[in-house]
């Protein structure tokens, strides 16, 4: 590299030399006193080529012998040259090979925002299959990530996904949802399969801690889009449809930011009056769980104490599902979250308690299980077993919900129980010696990881029924043990595991 200027008069010769190597081409030496310098003319070959062809073969014939290795200032000039051409023709594998590499080395550069739009664009209205056209998808995805490095980057982001759909109240190309949305879950997808691979090589030391990368990092950008895609109302539709078979990475549901961000986009499909909208966060089929199964307050995902799930509720059964056969999936598998938000005031859970009760779906004596979110309380349980009848309730699941000891005079109103599971709760001594005293029926009682001591283990004595019990991670002592054993007849299974019995 020539850091400063040669004199004229130093200039001994110059002359041209066609080739280098196989690689390299079109060269001009310069001898001077103490050696020779080689100036390559390949640029300015390059931009005469660009400037004066409309021929994309031409182009294209150029661009495979293109160096790749270039500076960032030969990629600019190259890609602002040919820029005019992708308005009118489908980028290659070569262009597209080529764009994704800038996006990925140089993702603030000028070229990105402007230079790129037109291939971007191209790709999003005439492509039909990203199967067959895999580098496209590429580019596209590599493109939303080099957005996301901008200082602005959710207006930019915004600014494009505006710019994909137009400026009408309809997008006139039909095939740019489809495009961008299948574009973006992909890319999810891709994250946290990546994240796997890096866990995996961090647990075979391959990789250190420092350079393990959070897949929030990796994945907002395409989120982002997918939130700007649900504000236009003539795409939610068919991005509800993309959205029903749930085509997301089964470890992205454990990240609170990808279920609360894609709780935005649900949200604005739940509440659409249109029935080809709200109706897609069922499952695609009868057997198979839907949106509407992953946001019930009853799984520890939800995060929202059941505002998007009773949205759901309240549009399906003011719409299309207020049939006999919705409201029986309500019942046999969300009766509980139906329950509990019924009780704390809202009115679409309550009508549906009312329908169920009107079409004679709820049994005599009420049901035989229940499993109540792992945000109840003390007071949601009594209030909730204060509603009616619960003679028929067999087995009860309060795993992982805020109640205490106080909740025992509640329990023991329920004289059919057989199993009880107060994992992860604050139940102690005091609530377990009530309840030791009045149900006798227990035959299955889950204590792991609550604050029992000897105190309060030493009252199970009295339910001989028991069979299956659990106290991992709890204060039993060694000679406790051995009272349980000794008291217990029928006791099959009994896990000490993390005691000092252990």
């Amino acid at each position: 590299m020539i850091e400063s200027s040669l004199p004229y008069d130093v200039i001994e010769e110059i002359y041209i030399v066609p080739r280098w190597d196989t690689g390299q081409k079109y060269f001009l030496r310069i001898v001077v006193p103490n050696g020779s310098y080689l100036l390559q003319r390949m640029m300015f070959k390059y931009r005469d080529i660009l400037r004066g062809s409309t021929e994309i073969e031409v182009i294209l014939k150029e661009l495979k012998l293109f160096e790749q290795d270039l500076e960032q200032k030969w990629r600019e000039s190259l890609i602002v040259y040919i820029s005019p051409l992708l308005e009118r023709y489908r980028p290659s594998l070569e262009m597209c090979q080529l764009f994704s590499d800038h996006c990925r080395m140089y993702p603030r550069s000028f070229s990105v925002q402007e230079a790129f739009n037109s291939s971007v664009h191209h790709i999003l209205i005439h492509n039909v299959d990203f199967a067959k056209y895999p580098f496209m998808r590429k580019l596209l995805q590599d493109y939303i990530k080099a957005l996301s490095y901008h200082n602005n980057a959710d207006e930019a982001l915004k600014s494009f996904v505006t710019r994909s759909h137009g400026a009408n109240y309809e997008c006139p190309h039909p095939r740019v949802m489809p495009n961008l949305a299948s574009s973006c879950l992909a890319a999810i997808v891709c994250c946290f399969e990546e994240c796997n691979i890096q866990e995996e090589d961090l647990t075979r030391n391959c990789l250190q801690e420092d350079e393990f990368e959070d897949p929030v990092d990796s994945y907002s950008c395409f989120l982002t889009v997918l939130q700007y895609m649900s504000e236009y109302n003539d795409w939610i539709p068919g991005l509800a449809n993309m959205l029903q078979p749930i085509p997301i990475h089964v470890r992205s549901l454990n990240c609170e930011y990808f279920v609360k961000n894609m709780g935005t986009i649900l949200q604005k499909i739940a509440i659409d009056q249109r029935c080809n909208a709200h109706s897609q966060v069922l499952g695609p089929r009868v057997e198979k769980d839907g949106w509407f199964d992953i946001y019930c307050p009853v799984n520890t995902i939800c995060n929202d104490d059941g505002l998007l799930w009773s949205m759901m509720v309240d549009k399906l059964l003011n719409c299309c599902n207020r049939r006999k056969s919705f409201l029986m999936k309500l019942y046999e598998k969300q009766l509980e979250a139906c329950l509990l938000l019924a009780l704390r005031g809202n009115s679409a859970c309550q009508m549906a308690l009312c329908l169920m009760l009107e079409w004679n779906l709820q049994q005599k004596g009420g049901p035989s299980k229940l499993t109540l979110p792992c945000r109840s309380t003390d007071n949601d349980l009594f209030q909730l077993f204060s509603m009616g009848s619960f003679g028929n309730l067999e087995r009860l699941t309060l795993a992982f919900t805020h109640i205490t000891n106080a909740c025992a005079e509640t329990l023991i109103k329920l004289p059919s129980l057989k199993y009880l599971n107060l994992w992860a709760t604050q139940f102690g001594d005091e609530g377990l010696i009530v309840i030791s005293e009045h149900l006798g029926n227990l035959q299955a009682l889950n204590l792991c990881e609550t604050p029992v001591t000897d105190k309060g283990i030493a009252a199970i004595t009295s339910l001989t029924n028991l069979k299956w019990l659990n106290l991992n991670s709890t204060k039993l002592s060694a000679s406790m043990l051995e009272v349980l054993r000794k008291k217990l007849p029928y006791l099959n299974e009994l896990d000490v595991r993390y005691t000092e019995a252990w």
